[in-house]
């Protein structure tokens, strides 16, 4: 594991961030194996999971020998993540975060920053200001709203991933003319909605 991450997340302010975002989410760690990247999910047959700054610490110390890189975590909070059980159970869903996944490339970055700003745009104008924000990952950007944003009432209609889902899904489409003049510009980018049950996204 290059010694740099090791120290990044041994850092308290890190490991304080991360642990709050991961709490009641299932982990991923990205390491580097033999035959390239991996991700491990699962420590003795337990889904792997935090609750706290020093339990983030050990679990990455734990792992070091497998080159992690960078962790990761569901959209889906779950009411308990203890077993596979827990987490195969749509029911043990408690509330899932409406996530945007933006591809592009280091070299045209840009192209990535333009469509996030399209989507926050898109948010702003619906009343969603203050509860949204974005992560850089890789080679573009995640653009998420807080999962207590959605109000009780409209969880009464749809569970949290449909909810979730549903309302990348409708941003993406009301902005498809404007996502395809930056494609056309940019065609290495790529918006997509990606809410599965079991999806990770970067952690911030």
């Amino acid at each position: 594991m290059d010694s740099r991450v090791l120290e990044h997340y041994r850092r308290d302010d890190v490991a304080s961030e991360v642990a709050e975002f991961a709490k009641g989410r299932w982990l991923a760690l990205e390491g580097q194996g033999e035959e390239g990247r991996v991700f491990v999910r699962w420590w003795k047959g337990r889904p792997l999971t935090v609750s706290s700054p020093a339990e983030l610490k050990a679990l990455v110390e734990s792992f070091s020998g497998a080159g992690v890189r960078s962790i990761y975590a569901t959209v889906s909070l779950y009411g308990r993540v203890a077993s596979k059980a827990d987490v195969e159970d749509p029911g043990n869903v408690a509330a899932a975060t409406p996530s945007w996944d933006i591809d592009a490339s280091l070299s045209e970055w840009e192209a990535a920053i333009e469509a996030a700003k399209l989507v926050v745009k898109f948010l702003e104008e619906k009343g969603v200001k203050e509860s949204v924000y974005m992560k850089w990952s890789g080679e573009g950007v995640h653009v998420h709203v807080h999962e207590k944003a959605i109000s009780r009432r409209v969880l009464e209609l749809a569970d949290p991933l449909t909810t979730a889902r549903a309302l990348v899904e409708y941003t993406i489409r009301r902005l498809e003319g404007e996502l395809k003049t930056l494609a056309e510009k940019w065609p290495v980018l790529k918006v997509e909605n990606l809410i599965d049950p079991k999806r990770v996204f970067t952690v911030p």
